[in-house]
């Protein structure tokens, strides 16, 4: 994939984000991951290590992921704020991480990826 693509991608949702005004989303689903880093792991498909995107409206994303995907997502993506986590950790898989990212966007209207073929990628508790 060119890596100009998942920037571009980036972009046209901040403008989107911006009209609907949506201060922060968090991409939690494997395929909106990817198409929006250019990187799909193959940890990013199990059910027990999250994988996150916070893409503020307005500043550079900030990529929430276990530990051990980190060497391989900074070499194929273009994200450079990149935050992790020792997993597996079923106390705290990435919450803490993610919780901290969405806090330092100041955002006060955070969008989640909802659907049928959905997941928040975490339990409802957190």
């Amino acid at each position: 994939m060119n890596s100009s693509e998942p920037d571009t991608r980036l972009r046209s949702l901040q403008r989107q984000l911006v009209d609907r005004g949506i201060d922060a989303c968090v991409i939690s689903n494997p395929n909106s991951f990817r198409y929006f880093t250019g990187h799909l792991p193959l940890l990013t498909v199990s059910p027990t290590r999250s994988w996150f995107l916070v893409v503020p409206a307005d500043g550079a994303p900030t990529a929430c992921v276990p530990s051990i995907g980190r060497d391989d997502f900074e070499f194929e993506s273009t994200i450079r704020d990149i935050r992790t986590w020792s997993s597996p950790n079923p106390d705290d898989e990435g919450r803490s991480v993610l919780t901290a990212a969405v806090a330092a966007t100041g955002a006060a209207v955070v969008g989640l990826e909802l659907g049928r073929e959905m997941r928040p990628a975490m339990s409802i508790a957190d």
